[in-house]
């Protein structure tokens, strides 16, 4: 199974996001350019444009205690052509290949991106197996000791018999002994 590279800093988010819609742009441009500049059809050729480019492939997420683990169905691509960013709380897949058959450039795009909480990135593997990339994302276990801890409450304290009311002792007789020891 080919190993994926699994890039354990922050994606600049925002500009992957502005370079898809200039790429949208461009191919939805080369749409309206190739039917004639016809205007009227701008969202036709937006959403045409979209579906050339992109695909968001089917996938799935299980979780456990101990892991995230998703697959991720790729069958156009080569573990060489798959990017996996990982950061504390989420792990985003993108590929692009480019090719070009009879003088024509095809560029297909894949993006996915998954929301996980509390993963350790320097753990997280990847692997493509068949058509279908896998990635197993451990999670970050915190380390726990139980410490019995005994409690003294005023409750507790209160409802206790003195050793001088268990011997059959009055209060008042004690203190009737502290005023004749002062005379």
């Amino acid at each position: 199974m080919p190993e994926v590279v699994v890039h354990k800093e922050p994606t600049p988010f925002f500009e992957e996001v502005g370079k898809a819609f200039d790429a949208i742009r461009t191919k939805a441009f080369e749409l309206f350019d190739r039917r004639g500049r016809a205007v009227g059809f701008e969202l036709e050729d937006w959403l045409a444009a979209e579906r050339e480019l992109f695909h968001v492939p089917d996938s799935e997420m299980a979780e456990t205690d101990q892991e995230f683990r998703m697959t991720v169905n790729v069958p156009d691509f080569e573990a060489t052509d798959l990017h996996v960013t990982v950061e504390a709380e989420q792990i985003v897949v993108t590929a692009n290949i480019e090719k070009f058959e009879h003088g024509v450039r095809e560029v297909k795009s894949m993006f996915r991106r998954f929301e996980v909480a509390g993963v350790d990135p320097a753990k997280v593997t990847a692997l493509v197996d068949h058509d279908a990339l896998v990635i197993v994302a451990p999670k970050i276990v915190a380390l726990v000791a139980k410490v019995p801890i005994a409690i003294d409450t005023p409750t507790a304290r209160s409802t206790e018999a003195s050793p001088e009311k268990k011997n059959g002792e009055k209060d008042e007789a004690k203190a009737g002994a502290v005023k004749s020891a002062a005379a």
